[in-house]
């Protein structure tokens, strides 16, 4: 079982060392290059993100509430959607909107199931069914370019969001209860985020290029995405 603190330290030391390389290797071809400032350009950046939520759902899936000795239940989560979208508003700074989704959840298989109404006597029936977790998150960020080229950007900021949840299941009774949903949608204290961020931007070309970003708080820890530039 993967504890919490060995999760944020694997994935810290990864995304951080990930950054070192990308920035090793890209300043050093780029360091002939004069900086070109780039007001007022749109950076749009679509990628996946790793999410402490889902490795909390994965190394906690033993004590969801739930049991039975004759079926089987595995746990489940997707890395996080996000889509990043910033504006350059002054030489080294830029201000944008983010929206990431994520979808952890449970699979039960083969489950002695007993409907809800149903006297103690009834036998169960043996049923599959999914219960699903969706989590969102809506935030606003300001990001400062300390290493601005051509091609190449370092920069780190800080995001401000709001986080909410929504479930769903398969289980064909009206009134099943979703037991593990109070542990999930109460991760946080409050559904208010605030992220620090320190990323790297590489660009082909003039509009596609590839983004990295190491993250300290909701919504996620690693991210890695496509971006495109446009003026």
């Amino acid at each position: 079982m993967i504890s919490k603190q060995a999760a944020f330290c694997q994935t810290a030391s990864t995304g951080l060392g990930l950054l070192l390389f990308l920035f090793m290797t890209s300043a050093k071809a780029q360091s002939d290059k004069r900086p070109e400032p780039e007001q007022h350009d749109i950076i749009i950046t679509v990628g996946a993100a790793s999410s402490f939520v889902g490795l909390q759902q994965i190394s906690n899936s033993t004590s969801s509430g739930y049991y039975n000795p004759n079926g089987t239940m595995n746990a489940f989560s997707y890395p996080a959607g996000v889509v990043n979208v910033d504006w350059s508003w002054k030489e080294r700074l830029s201000i944008g909107g983010c929206f990431s989704w994520q979808e952890i959840g449970y699979r039960f298989n083969n489950y002695n199931y007993t409907p809800s109404g149903s006297s103690i006597q009834s036998n169960p029936v043996l049923i599959n069914w999914v219960d699903t977790y969706d989590r969102y998150n809506l935030a606003v960020r300001l990001l400062y370019q300390f290493v601005q080229t051509k091609d190449f950007q370092m920069y780190f900021g800080v995001r401000g969001g709001y986080t909410w949840w929504s479930r769903r299941s398969t289980n064909p009774d009206p009134f099943y209860n979703f037991d593990p949903y109070n542990e999930y949608s109460h991760i946080f204290i409050t559904p208010v985020s605030i992220q620090s961020v320190m990323g790297m931007r590489y660009f082909f070309n003039e509009t596609i290029g590839i983004n990295a970003e190491v993250g300290i708080g909701a919504p996620y820890a690693l991210l890695l995405g496509v971006t495109g530039k446009f003026k």
